[in-house]
């Protein structure tokens, strides 16, 4: 198992103008939710852009394998 650098190795993005502009999250380790897997959180400020239509994506820079198990949003 090769380690992955959040944030580097895996970047999380959202919009809210349907994909036209990304923000990227900067995510924080949570700690351990189960074993071998652990819980990232984040939030970003998504004022600049506007829209309705929310989106989001994991990316990978590189080729190290990553599971991602859930994905969860909130909003205000």
């Amino acid at each position: 198992v090769v380690a992955v650098t959040i944030n580097t190795d895996l970047i999380t993005e959202v919009s809210i103008d349907n994909g036209v502009t990304w923000a990227a999250i900067t995510l924080t380790n949570e700690g351990v939710f189960s074993t071998g897997i652990n819980m990232l959180a984040g939030g970003v400020d998504v004022t600049a852009q506007t829209g309705t239509s929310i989106k989001y994506r994991h990316r990978t820079a590189n080729t190290k394998e990553q599971k991602i198990h859930a994905t969860w949003l909130q909003w205000s």
